[in-house]
């Protein structure tokens, strides 16, 4: 654990330098004041510290700095752990849109805690859910994006019933729709987006990295199947998770069949996630490893 947080403090504090301009280059002065250097700060331990000179690293022991250049490094401390527990403290935005142009009109939107409007942009999680009510899978994995720093958008336009009642291509105008608006308001990457759903929603996840535009990096499948839709063309070497409660019949009778056809046709990565249970949603830590499976295999 004190590795983890070692590691988080140490990514706060290169964060912190490149907002604040620290990473500019600044002048090093050793102990005995009678050198001096300029440098661009890159990181620091407890014992020593590393700058970039004339674009190499330099990694040198703290007590061969001035006592100014150390306390400088005190305060960058201070600053990220700050930093740090803001975003502990820091809340996710959960909110509810409109596509007005849409059929079926709501979607919603869940941003992680460490979500930045003008950072790097962040992975994107597409989700649907049997009934219609994307909202409250989406609610199920928001320990799943704060973890990850994924942000989830629910589709409510997919449903079993409108599925049922053969409206395929209105529910994939409509998601087409909402993708745009979501990509166009929120800043995420297109190259690292993933669709989930529970049962028919995780269907319609696998229908989605076929039937709308391109790219798909994963699947996150929790009790859904591909209904022997092997005719359709699907992204290749996406990363899919298939979570099934191993009481689940229906969903574990696919998982062979899909797992073969995935990868040997569309040489995807597929790992195979259970839980005690049925055909429910997975559990939030089961969620989170498979999500985190997905993130880890695709190198987001």
């Amino acid at each position: 654990m004190k590795i983890k947080i070692f590691y988080k403090i140490t990514f706060i504090i290169y964060l912190f330098a490149m907002s604040s301009g620290a990473l500019s280059a600044r002048t090093w002065t050793s102990a005995d004041g009678l050198k001096k250097f300029t440098g661009e700060y890159i990181s620091h331990t407890d014992e020593t510290v590393t700058v970039s000179k004339n674009k190499r690293e330099i990694t040198f022991q703290l007590n061969k700095l001035s006592q100014e250049d150390r306390d400088w490094l005190i305060e960058l401390d201070e600053l990220a752990e700050e930093k740090a527990l803001a975003l502990k403290n820091k809340k996710g935005k959960l909110e509810s849109h409109i596509a007005e142009n849409a059929d079926i009109k709501s979607w919603h939107s869940y941003l992680p805690k460490s979500y930045s409007a003008d950072g790097p942009k962040h992975p994107v999680c597409f989700i649907y859910e049997p009934w219609g009510k994307s909202k409250s899978i989406l609610q199920k994995m928001i320990p799943t994006a704060d973890e990850l720093g994924w942000v989830l958008v629910g589709i409510d336009s997919y449903s079993n019933k409108r599925s049922a009642e053969r409206k395929l291509d209105i529910i994939v105008e409509d998601c087409q729709i909402i993708r745009k608006l979501a990509f166009s308001e929120l800043n995420i990457d297109i190259q690292k987006t993933v669709y989930g759903g529970l049962s028919g929603g995780g269907w319609w996840s696998y229908s989605s990295s076929s039937r709308l535009d391109k790219p798909a990096a994963g699947i996150l499948s929790f009790g859904g199947w591909m209904s022997g839709e092997y005719h359709l063309k699907f992204p290749r070497k996406m990363a899919v998770a298939i979570v099934n409660g191993d009481k689940d019949k229906g969903a574990r009778t696919w998982e062979l069949k899909d797992m073969k056809f995935l990868e040997e046709k569309a040489r995807a990565d597929v790992k195979l996630f259970h839980f005690p249970g049925g055909h429910v949603m997975a559990p939030s830590d089961i969620c989170l490893k498979a999500a985190k499976w997905i993130h880890e295999t695709k190198q987001f």
